[in-house]
């Protein structure tokens, strides 16, 4: 009995042994114009407390990762050791700059996604323009923007966001755009979108929006924010006898206020290109339209990323949306936009409830870096690059309105499969190729330019 409990003692030991870690100081390097102040904000560990050895290296990986995904820098390292008085540890982020202020060109074109373009790629719905933008005004990471738009949509806007105002947890987001339209979709027939164009008119829409948006923040990347749009909607007489764009038939205008409740919980190691962590967000959303009418929307979105050995990763994502019954169509988006099954990029499907399962799996197949010591440009002399090959399965079910215009793949699960190639790079730049087939016998190659889950 005594040697079988001494062997259980021994083992037991390390757990009883969990050793604890005293900040000592905390050091950033390289941040010429960041203000530390709002650095010490975002991290999650302070000077002068203490850890368990566990939650020490926990914090400090979050942080690196808090760090990353302000889009402040290209390169975040962190590292620690023991302090010179051998009280405690000192900890030591070393960051790269990006270059904050950009005049960046601006061209789009106005359909779901890069694929259904290429199968018609008519210049005509192409926009094109300037954004004049500082993602860092004064090294306290307030943000600014003016914008310009000509071509498909007419557009010119301002934005500014100041996070942690005082130092406190509370951040505000406003902005102002005004926009004309050369065409609107008001309405999907076999799972194709609907244009409508007066060849008398250059312009049949015009909008004039501001948005102001509260945020709290219980730390850098959760918060719950309140956020309140008010907009102007004009549309052309011919069009408001086409269909309900509006909730009513010949109104061709109204005052739309939107108020959205939302919270969200982040915990990717990166954002633009996740491998680890999860990701919860809510939204709950009221429109009331001048005319006397209100709906009321809804969306839930959870994702979560998992390291599975040193380079092979796997991802899952679900999301349900819920419009109300007798929405407008200004109001609703369901599959075949933002959100989509892969396989089916080129269809959208619209309709009162939706729900889209992701799924994936991917090995990194390169992770190295191009160093270009002469660069002028500091932050550009060093350009990491990573490549991941994979596979995936999604999954997606779409209710339809009353009147569907007889889009067939409503009120039905749809499932689509592939095996695609990731390139990513510095500046949050993602290019996936695929490989995908559907449950409708269709088989095609899509590219993207955002994440997948």
């Amino acid at each position: 009995m005594r040697p079988a409990l001494l062997i259980l003692l021994i083992m037991l030991s390390p757990i009883c042994r969990t050793q604890n870690v005293t900040v000592a100081s905390i050091t950033f390097e390289g941040n010429k114009k960041t203000q530390i102040s709002f650095l010490e904000k975002i991290i999650e560990l302070e000077a002068g407390k203490t850890y368990d050895s566990l939650e020490f290296k926990r914090l400090l990986d979050i942080s690196r990762s808090n760090l990353a995904n302000t889009n402040l820098f290209t390169v975040v390292s962190s590292s620690s050791m023991q302090s010179a008085s051998g009280q405690g540890v000192q900890v030591f982020f070393s960051v790269t700059e990006r270059w904050f202020i950009w005049p960046i060109p601006y061209a789009k074109i106005h359909e779901t996604n890069f694929n259904t373009w290429l199968k018609n790629p008519d210049l005509f719905r192409l926009s094109y323009g300037l954004d004049l933008k500082h993602y860092n005004v004064a090294g306290r990471v307030i943000e600014l923007e003016l914008s310009g738009r000509l071509g498909y949509v007419k557009a010119g806007g301002f934005g500014i966001k100041v996070p942690f105002i005082g130092r406190s947890n509370w951040s505000f987001k406003l902005n102002a755009n005004y926009r004309e339209y050369a065409e609107l979709v008001y309405g999907t027939r076999d799972n194709l979108r609907l244009f409508y164009r007066d060849p008398q008119a250059q312009r049949i829409a015009n909008e004039t929006a501001g948005t102001l948006q509260a945020f709290y923040n219980f730390n850098f990347n959760d918060y719950v924010s309140i956020k309140s749009r008010v907009a102007s909607f004009q549309i052309s007489d011919s069009m408001s006898r086409l269909n309900s764009y509006f909730p009513e038939l010949n109104i061709n205008k109204e005052l739309i206020i939107n108020h959205t409740l939302i919270t969200r919980f982040d915990r990717r190691d990166r954002q633009s290109y996740p491998l680890e962590g999860w990701y919860a967000h809510g939204e709950i959303n009221l429109s009331s339209f001048s005319s006397g009418n209100s709906y009321l929307n809804s969306l839930v979105d959870l994702r979560s990323y998992q390291k599975l050995s040193k380079k092979w990763f796997g991802g899952v994502g679900f999301k349900w949306q819920s419009v109300s019954k007798n929405a407008p169509y200004y109001l609703v988006q369901s599959l075949g936009y933002r959100n989509y099954i892969r396989s089916f990029e080129d269809y959208v499907m619209d309709g009162s409830s939706t729900f889209l399962f992701k799924s994936d799996i991917k090995y990194q197949l390169v992770n190295k870096a191009v160093n270009l010591p002469k660069f002028k440009i500091s932050h550009l002399r060093k350009i990491p690059y990573q490549i991941y090959v994979g596979a995936f399965v999604d999954a997606g079910y779409v209710s339809s309105f009353e009147n569907n215009f007889s889009n067939s793949l409503q009120d039905q699960i749809l499932s689509g499969f592939g095996v695609g190639i990731d390139f990513t790079t510095i500046y949050d730049r993602v290019i996936r190729l695929e490989l995908a087939y559907n449950d409708i016998s269709q088989l095609g190659v899509f590219l993207h330019f955002t994440q997948a889950i």
